[in-house]
């Protein structure tokens, strides 16, 4: 359905088939920060410059 007065029809399709998918879903609702609680959080708390 291509043409000059579909650009509405265009876009509700490609928004239809974006929330299709798992990866985009996830990145716009956020879940991905919340499960993984360390996966977020840095390891290290500073640089170790002499060792005691």
């Amino acid at each position: 359905m291509n043409g000059l007065y579909c650009a509405n029809n265009l876009k509700r399709n490609r928004q239809k088939k974006r929330r299709a998918d798992s990866y985009y879903r996830k990145k716009q609702l956020g879940t991905v920060y919340k499960q993984d609680i360390i996966g977020t959080c840095p390891q290290a708390t500073g640089i170790v410059l002499e060792k005691m």
